[in-house]
């Protein structure tokens, strides 16, 4: 499964209409949405934020060994030869606060250039690096479920600071007060439009990272076709919702893994519960006591 993460529903709109993701009403704190295989998260903006959302979604949709992390974004940029619309990958993260360092493990070729970022609490230029308000944490909340090559950081330029020439009716002082203003209130009032444009360019690359992280993960799962089956017809007698469902077979593909009977535990959740359900929140009763179950079974 591909785990999709943007601060703001603006950069995950396109996305979100590409791949027809359906909105989970389950998820009470953050936008969720699912779709075959994916799950989008809209964090919301802040450090904190993004890390919390990752961490409530991966500990309700458990990723496997196989599933990947990927942020996908805005950023602001100090760099010389980076123009608005320009798309990176991030080959290390920076926490402005800690000071601490973090290297996405970039082991596939797709043909963006790379660059670092630092993540800020508030918005502002760093001096040769891209910059934004998530990415750290994201990081470092994924680690927990990801190794750092199953974490991808794809970011456009929205907006990059703007020198202002030195002048001989206003001292050096001025000037950087008047620069470091400017600078700062253009990061924090980017249009929508701006916004669209660059994940309009960003979707392009998006795209092909997408249909490589999937097909690799098909290809790597091997699964048994009747058993997925049989997910699949639990998930509709269960009435889960599309984010649900997924979860649903991330929790059998992990319960595969760890060599638990998935077959039996199918058999059993039908013997126990009148399935299908007539209510949701019968199913989503059923769902929950299934990961407590499993996740129990574990410690």
């Amino acid at each position: 499964m591909l785990y999709i993460f943007c601060a703001l529903f603006g950069e995950a709109k396109c996305l979100l209409e590409k791949y027809k993701l359906e909105r989970d009403m389950s998820f009470n704190h953050y936008q969720v949405f699912g779709g075959e295989d994916m799950v989008l998260t809209v964090t919301g903006t802040g450090v904190l934020s993004a890390a919390m959302a990752v961490t409530e979604v991966c500990t309700r949709i458990p990723p496997v060994s196989c599933d990947v992390l990927f942020n996908v974004g805005i950023c602001g940029a100090d760099m010389q030869d980076a123009s608005v619309g320009n798309v990176y990958l991030l080959n290390k993260i920076s926490d402005g606060i800690t000071g601490q360092d973090y290297y996405p493990d970039i082991l596939r070729d797709y043909n963006i250039p790379e660059a670092g970022l630092y993540t800020v609490i508030t918005p502002k230029y760093v001096e040769g690096a891209l910059t934004d308000m998530e990415a750290s944490g994201i990081y470092v909340a994924g680690e927990k479920f990801f190794t750092a090559d199953r974490m991808i950081f794809l970011k456009s330029v929205s907006d990059k600071k703007i020198p202002v020439p030195e002048t001989e009716d206003i001292s050096q002082a001025v000037n950087e007060t008047i620069a470091q203003t400017v600078n700062e209130n253009i990061s924090q009032t980017v249009s929508m439009d701006t916004i669209n444009s660059c994940m309009s360019t960003l979707l392009r690359k998006t795209e092909c990272i997408i249909d490589d992280i999937l097909k690799r993960n098909q290809d790597t799962r091997n699964e048994d076709p009747e058993l997925t089956e049989r997910v699949e017809r639990l998930a509709e007698d269960m009435r889960l919702s599309v984010t649900m469902a997924s979860g649903l077979k991330q929790l059998f593909r992990f319960m595969a893994i760890e060599g638990m009977d998935a077959a039996g535990v199918i058999d059993r959740i039908y013997k126990e519960n009148e399935l299908p359900v007539t209510a949701k929140v019968k199913g989503k009763k059923i769902y929950d006591g299934l990961y407590e179950a499993v996740f129990s079974h574990l410690r």
